[in-house]
C-alpha cells in the first residue's frame, strides 16, 4: 500500500495544529494521472483521436480547437427543406464562404457588374441585350469573373457565326458574278433598286441576313423585279462623272454609312437626296463596271 503522509492542518474536530494522514496518490494533473484518467475511460480511450493526447493540458487544447472547428464549419441544408428554408440556407452558406473569401461578392445591382467590353474597331454593344444579361447574371448571383466569362463567351460566338456570314455571302456574290458574267453589276443594281423601292431597304442588308440558297433567290428575283427601274436614266455609253471605281465605292460607302440616309430608307423616302445619289452613284458604277466587261 502506499505510504501515509503527514499534512498539517485543522478540520471538524481537531484541534488546530494537529496532523491527520491520507493515502498518497499520482498528480491527477500528471501524465501518470492522465494516464489513469484514460483508464476509466473503457474502450472510449482506444480512441485514434486520442493517440496525440499526452496530458490534461493536450485534451484540453484539443477540446478548444474542435469548438473552434465547429464554430467555422458549414452545415449543408437538408434535402426535406422547403423551397423557402433551402433559399435562405443557401444564401447564409454563401455569405460565409464569401466573408471567408472562398467565393466572390456579387455586386448590389445589375448595374454593379462591369463587363469589360472587346476593343475591336466598329464593335458596338448591344444595349438591351447587354442589359439583360446583367439583369440575369444579379437574379442567379452570378460572380463577377464568371459574368465576364460567359460575355468573352458569347462575343467570340457571335464574331465567329457573323465571319461565316460574310464568308457565306461573298461566296453567293462571286458564284453569281461567274454565272451573269458582264451582266452582273446590272443585275444587282436592279436588285438593289427592286429591294429599296418595294422594301425600303437595301438589298445587300436583306441578304446578308438569308442561307446562301436563299440570298441568291431573292437577288436573281429582285434583279428581274427591278429590272425596269434601271431603264429610268440608265443609257449604256454615259459618261461616268467621278475618275475611278474606287471613288465611287468610297462615296457610296460614305452615304451608306450616313444617319441621314439611314433613316430616309426606315421612312421609305425615295425622294431623299441622300437616297437620290447612291442610286446616282450605283447606276454610274453598275454603268461603268458594264463598259469595262464590254472591252
Amino acid at each position: 500500500m502506499p505510504d501515509p503522509i503527514e499534512v498539517t492542518g485543522s478540520r471538524a474536530g481537531d484541534d488546530p495544529g494537529s496532523t491527520f494522514s491520507r493515502t498518497a496518490g499520482p498528480d491527477p494533473y500528471s501524465a501518470e494521472g492522465f494516464s489513469k484518467f484514460k483508464e476509466g475511460l473503457g474502450e472510449l480511450a482506444a480512441d485514434k483521436s486520442f493517440e496525440p493526447i499526452k496530458d490534461f493540458r493536450g485534451l484540453a487544447d484539443s477540446f478548444v480547437n474542435a469548438q473552434k472547428m465547429v464554430g467555422g464549419s458549414l452545415r449543408l441544408p437538408g434535402k426535406d427543406l422547403s423551397d423557402e428554408d433551402r433559399t435562405k440556407a443557401v444564401t447564409e452558406l454563401r455569405g460565409k464562404l464569401v466573408e471567408a473569401g472562398v467565393l466572390e461578392k456579387t455586386p448590389e445591382s445589375p448595374q454593379g457588374y462591369e463587363i469589360r467590353m472587346p476593343q475591336t474597331e466598329g464593335w458596338e454593344v448591344n444595349q438591351p441585350l447587354y442589359d439583360s444579361f446583367r439583369n440575369f447574371a444579379h437574379r442567379v448571383k452570378m460572380p463577377p469573373s464568371l459574368a465576364q466569362a460567359a460575355f468573352d463567351w458569347y462575343v467570340n460566338i457571335q464574331a465567329e457565326s457573323d465571319a461565316q456570314e460574310k464568308a457565306e455571302f461573298a461566296q453567293m456574290k462571286k458564284d453569281l458574278q461567274t454565272e451573269w458574267g458582264p451582266l452582273f453589276s446590272r443585275k444587282m443594281e436592279a436588285a438593289r433598286r427592286a429591294a429599296t423601292k418595294y422594301l425600303g431597304r437595301d438589298g445587300d442588308d436583306i441578304v446578308a441576313q438569308l442561307p446562301p440558297s436563299l440570298g441568291s433567290i431573292f437577288v436573281k428575283a429582285f434583279s428581274e423585279i427591278g429590272e425596269p427601274l434601271l431603264e429610268d436614266g440608265f443609257v449604256p455609253g454615259e459618261p461616268v462623272k467621278f475618275e475611278s471605281e474606287e471613288t465611287l465605292r468610297t462615296k457610296i460607302n460614305e452615304i451608306l454609312a450616313s444617319e441621314e440616309y439611314k433613316q430616309a430608307v426606315k421612312d421609305q423616302n425615295q425622294s431623299h437626296s441622300k437616297v437620290q445619289e447612291y442610286m446616282r452613284l450605283n447606276k454610274a458604277l453598275s454603268q461603268l463596271q458594264l463598259e469595262k466587261g464590254r472591252k
